[in-house]
């Protein structure tokens, strides 16, 4: 097919994609638009759930939905069966469609993915994969197997394998994928949408928020669910008491579309702490920018990572942070320099990088402004967007 110099027809295919809202769809989403913005033909292949469309828009991007099972269960044979479905269904969308792109994202997983991208490989088609994880959980448990070792021959599928983390770079070289074919693909954030507010700004959002002017506010987002650590979380600020009584800490998100649910159990645990701390559980919000651009501290507590949008998004908005030291956090983090790295379950050292926050104002806006300088210069969407058309001109002839 005829395109434009430098301008390519893209395939981004990922089983789950909005209205699911986790991290990888979030990624997906804002790479596609990306790449659109910048005169790139795009097409976002998904499974097709309740109450969406065969094929419909989504602002700019284009979406076509293949047969989906929505089994209820996520894990063990239904997931295998949802992903081949996917995979064949996929391919089938391709079959037809081969003069109409030149390269092929897969998003979620390397699994299943070698499959249509064996196939696509067939007749010249390029294809990048990029995870968050190197195996899913039900071929993962089958190492050492026969089967095992025909999915990792699988690899030679791929062209080019994108590590969004150095923890994630580390484990596809484990995997036995060759150094020279991986290259490192951050997380992209919208910094039109995530960005910091002057001083008026943030006393005027303050008060559409409905939040007090004089507090200090720490603030999670995400699933309330036992990987995204909210309990420990909980717990770690159930006794914190020698901190000033104008501390609050404001919970987005909720159980939905999570595994290991644990909402119930943490709210009623935060309403019998005993600390100066309250907390406020604000649910699902659509314009949690809001929230990041007039907290005062962000906490990641996780207990496992990609490499957490959530947390880019708030270092976007100058905003100081506090993360477990999980899978792509150090990357994003420089301890000490422009945020704190604690371990998963140290509750002591929680608390402790929390005090050590909250009696600083100065050390707060340096940590803020460092954070945000990194953010523009690896983590702009629009960055992110060129790199990927770098590697397209290096793999497409």
């Amino acid at each position: 097919m005829k395109r434009d110099e430098k301008k390519y027809s893209i395939i981004i295919a990922t089983p789950r994609f909005y209205p699911i809202v986790g991290g990888g769809e979030n990624q997906a989403r804002l790479v596609a638009e990306e790449l659109i913005k910048r005169g790139n033909r795009v097409r976002v292949v998904s499974s097709r759930i309740k109450g969406t469309a065969k094929d419909e828009m989504l602002g700019s991007i284009p979406i076509h939905r293949v047969p989906s099972f929505n089994f209820k269960k996520e894990k063990g044979l239904p997931a295998i069966l949802e992903n081949l479905l996917y995979v064949f269904s996929l391919i089938g969308y391709g079959l037809f469609r081969l003069r109409q792109f030149d390269v092929i994202i897969f998003f979620f997983g390397l699994d299943y993915f070698s499959i249509p991208a064996f196939f696509f490989k067939l007749f010249g088609k390029k294809s990048f994969v990029r995870t968050a994880s190197t195996f899913s959980p039900e071929i993962g448990n089958l190492r050492g197997s026969a089967f095992y070792s025909l999915r990792k021959k699988g690899y030679a599928a791929f062209d080019r394998f994108l590590a969004i983390s150095s923890f994630i770079e580390k484990r596809f070289i484990e995997e036995g994928v060759k150094p020279e074919r991986i290259r490192r693909m951050n997380n992209g954030v919208d910094t039109n949408k995530f960005h910091p507010l002057d001083p008026e700004q943030r006393k005027q959002m303050r008060e559409t928020l409905g939040l007090k002017q004089e507090s200090i506010y720490l603030l999670y987002c995400g699933h309330l669910n036992a990987n995204k650590g909210i309990d420990f979380l909980i717990r770690s600020i159930s006794i914190l008491n020698d901190v000033p009584n104008n501390v609050e800490l404001l919970v987005l998100g909720s159980g939905k579309f999570a595994q290991n649910i644990i909402e119930d159990s943490v709210k009623k645990e935060a309403k019998e702490i005993k600390s100066q701390i309250t907390v406020d559980f604000l649910g699902q919000v659509a314009d949690r920018e809001k929230y990041f651009q007039t907290a005062d501290i962000f906490i990641l507590p996780s207990q496992s990572e990609g490499l957490p949008n959530v947390l880019i998004e708030a270092r976007a908005c100058g905003l100081p942070s506090i993360a477990t030291r999980v899978s792509g956090v150090p990357d994003v983090i420089e301890e000490g320099v422009d945020g704190l790295i604690i371990d998963y379950g140290d509750e002591e050292a929680l608390r402790k990088a929390i005090r050590k926050l909250i009696s600083s104002s100065v050390l707060r806006k340096q940590f803020g402004e460092e954070a945000l300088r990194k953010i523009l210069q690896q983590y702009d969407i629009t960055v992110v967007a060129k790199n990927f058309e770098k590697l397209f001109e290096e793999v497409i002839a």
